[in-house]
């Protein structure tokens, strides 16, 4: 009995046939034909023409056998790949500057873009997408050509999408989420994109670059320990600049419909030695107990930042300090800017207090203005006594 070949053109040998050659043709099937459809690639060179692979009866080593096909050379417009009529899985890997599309004799077809791969099925009657759904996915870098639905996404590198990408369930991207043209478009079923903290000390933030990514104005969420949520509506008509587009500028022509109210510290801390007033969190502070001993006042922009790197030259700030007082009065003693005392310090009526006003509130309003330099301030502050009325 003759020999005879599978689709694959394994030999397949005969009862009685290939007396004393028998291992070696098992051992071709086996190392080579067998070896190269299910793990091996083969190169396929183009020269602008569409090709076409084919497979003859012998088990020698065949281009089309081989499970990937890495396409080199030159392309053009609509050139196409023609595989044999048979079942087969292969990795298309297109190095070509041009797209090209897999198929048969007749039937379907799979265009692998320029630059890409792709996992391609053979029919025998036409080629299709080995893969058109994934249940979970984790994946070093992602890249979407064509119309992909997907119901679980993780991608620790980048993600890159040039068609449209569907996603029903679990989207994670630790790494570059990139679209390679047109718009980023999100849909999701609420109408909200949520941007999560990590957990732990970070609030979910969004990050608006410059068009050459080396710098850019980030929006962030209020820290957990404010317990806010709201929602913040932008402008209504037309286009317009919400405030203005340079680094400090006037409001003019708006009119504010809510009260407008100045952002107070009050604390249970009674008033004594050095206190940190920081004016990017407040306009006033309010100490309710009793002051405990002669205080003064440091301001700064932050615990992370100066006043000098908040407060331009020709801008100036109101702040008020309020402390209850007991039967010892005290009284601010010092003013400090950036931890430097502020001198001189002009009180109102000509004179700096010496001394606090028992059984009520004072009231300390300061007036920083900067005026040159990279610490040159004008200080107006005044004392204030107030005292409870019972009616």
């Amino acid at each position: 009995m003759a020999s005879s070949y599978s689709n694959l053109k394994i030999q397949l040998m005969g009862t009685g046939d290939n007396s004393g050659t028998w291992g070696t043709i098992t051992n071709t099937n086996l190392g080579t034909a067998i070896e190269e459809a299910i793990c091996e690639s083969a190169d396929v060179a183009f020269s602008q023409a569409s090709l076409t692979l084919s497979l003859t009866d012998s088990n020698a080593t065949q281009v089309a056998r081989h499970l990937r096909l890495n396409l080199t050379g030159t392309g053009s417009a609509g050139i196409t790949l023609t595989v044999p009529d048979i079942e087969k899985n292969y990795i298309i890997n297109n190095t070509l500057a041009t797209d090209v599309g897999i198929k048969n004799s007749s039937g379907s077809q799979v265009t692998v873009p320029n630059g890409r791969s792709a996992i391609v099925y053979s029919t025998g009657s036409g080629v299709v997408d080995a893969i058109t759904s994934l249940n979970t996915a984790e994946i070093t870098q992602l890249t979407v050509t064509g119309d992909t639905d997907v119901t679980n996404l993780s991608a620790n590198g980048t993600l890159d999408v040039s068609g449209n990408g569907s996603v029903g369930g679990t989207f994670n991207v630790e790494g570059d989420l990139k679209n390679a043209s047109g718009n980023l478009t999100v849909d999701p079923a609420t109408q909200i994109v949520e941007i999560k903290g990590n957990g732990s000390d970070t609030e979910g933030q969004i990050k608006l670059n410059c068009h050459a990514n080396s710098h850019g104005q980030t929006l962030k969420a209020q820290p957990h320990s404010l317990n806010i949520t709201n929602t913040n509506l932008l402008p209504k008509g037309g286009n317009s600049t919400l405030v203005s587009e340079s680094a400090s500028a006037t409001i003019t022509n708006k009119i504010f419909n809510a009260s407008l109210r100045e952002k107070i510290n009050v604390s249970t801390t009674s008033a004594t030695g050095v206190i940190n007033f920081s004016v990017l969190e407040q306009n006033a502070e309010l100490r309710t107990n009793d002051a405990a001993a002669d205080f003064e006042l440091n301001f700064r922009g932050s615990a992370g930042a100066t006043f000098a790197s908040i407060m331009p030259t020709g801008e100036s700030v109101s702040l008020a300090f309020e402390s209850k007082m007991g039967a010892t009065a005290y009284y601010l003693e010092a003013i400090q800017i950036d931890g430097a005392t502020a001198n001189p310090v002009f009180w109102q009526g000509g004179s700096a207090p010496s001394q606090g006003n028992v059984s009520g509130i004072d009231s300390y309003l300061i007036n920083i203005t900067r005026t040159t330099g990279t610490a040159n301030y004008t200080c107006l502050a005044s004392q204030t006594q107030f005292g409870k009325v019972d009616y």
